[in-house]
């Protein structure tokens, strides 16, 4: 999901009514919901994720870069390196589950033609996919789908450490 506020942000779980709801049904259900954290933090400074990201029942997903490169926002400009948190990325220590590439992310135009694109839209795409993959070999191996607390604690024992540069 990428539905966040702009310059909206949670530092704590927030549970929004109906919406969690749904969230929490859908995750009993073995269907988890990725969400992108949001893309304001060079502008702002502030910690935190946008809604969906920050509800209990989703996956808060960040970007990273996945290579070595150059991103320039005027007047701000990020040398990256493989897992440096992307300078436009909502981040928060409690809220962020996972990061993923988000930065010079190849996609398709309405015109056929193709175009490279940052931002946590572009890596909780490749986040939801990994979630498939471990759902179909939770089926074969032992029978069922991974709950949402399963699949998160999974994501996050298997992933590997990153460190926010933007914190020291």
């Amino acid at each position: 999901l990428s539905l966040g506020i702009p310059s909206t942000f949670d530092t704590s779980y927030r549970s929004d009514g109906a919406s969690t709801a749904l969230l929490n049904t859908l995750a009993n259900n073995g269907v988890i919901t990725v969400a992108a954290s949001g893309n304001d933090y060079l502008a702002t400074q502030l910690a935190g994720v946008s809604y969906p990201s920050s509800d209990p029942y989703a996956l808060s997903v960040g970007a990273v870069w996945a290579e070595l490169g150059t991103a320039i926002s005027n007047p701000f400009q990020q040398n990256g390196q493989f897992d440096d948190v992307a300078f436009f990325s909502q981040r928060d220590a409690l809220l962020s589950d996972i990061f993923a590439p988000g930065i010079f992310i190849e996609a398709t135009e309405n015109e056929g033609t193709h175009v490279s694109l940052a931002g946590t839209s572009m890596a909780s795409p490749q986040v939801a996919g990994m979630v498939v993959l471990a759902q179909q070999l939770a089926e074969e191996q032992i029978g069922r789908r991974l709950n949402f607390v399963e699949m998160r604690d999974l994501l996050r024992s298997t992933a590997l450490e990153i460190t926010d540069g933007s914190e020291g």
